[in-house]
């Protein structure tokens, strides 16, 4: 079983306040230290969906 999180972006408010670009390598360090997997796509009605899946505890 595997756990799936994901989250939709909008680059409107994204492009307001810059970061470091380092958020996803972050997260995917994390994220594959437990197992999981990091993903990102363009959504369909813009923006971007990003997530990540992690094994199911048991």
């Amino acid at each position: 079983m595997v756990e799936r999180h994901k989250h939709r972006l909008r680059a409107d408010r994204t492009r307001a306040t810059p970061g470091s670009g380092l958020g996803l390598a972050i997260a995917h360090d994390i994220v594959t230290a437990h197992g999981g997997t990091v993903f990102a796509a363009n959504h369909p009605g813009g923006g971007a969906e990003v997530g990540f899946e992690l094994p199911a505890r048991h």
